[in-house]
């Protein structure tokens, strides 16, 4: 439904008036969260060991995307992942590419005191190069 308004061609040449502009904004950050929700729960179900036991709860979110934005005329906010002391925070990064590829990944912790672990094919963990630079 929403796919069809921002193709209408007011939305795409920038003719419409001022209002219209602010309701397409709106429209678009209320699909940008809905999809946001949809990779969180599918993220998680993916995640989940024993599938057979899976029972989704659509009151909970299981994950923070990384950026979030406060009202749709807004510059997304790289969320601050904090609360890192004395206990891990996972972070999954998820490669949408069909290759693999080495990439530099930066994200805002409260904290300089990070110490940055990898899974590894074996079920283990091996400690990852990282520079943590907290943010206030």
């Amino acid at each position: 439904q929403m796919l069809g308004l921002f193709q209408h061609h007011d939305g795409i040449t920038g003719t419409a008036k001022d209002h219209v502009v602010l309701d397409y904004g709106a429209k678009m950050l209320q699909s940008i969260r809905a999809s946001q929700y949809v990779i969180e729960q599918s993220a998680n179900y993916l995640l989940h060991k024993d599938k057979t036991k899976y029972a989704p709860r659509r009151d909970i979110h299981y994950y923070d995307l990384d950026d979030h934005r406060a009202e749709s005329w807004l510059l997304p906010e790289k969320t601050v992942i904090s609360n890192l002391e004395g206990r891990g925070q996972r972070i999954v990064l998820y490669n949408s590419q069909a290759k693999v590829r080495s990439h530099i990944v930066s994200f805002k912790v409260s904290s300089h005191n990070v110490k940055v672990l990898k899974a590894v094919s074996s079920g283990g963990v091996e400690e990852e190069e990282g520079s943590p630079v907290a943010f206030q």
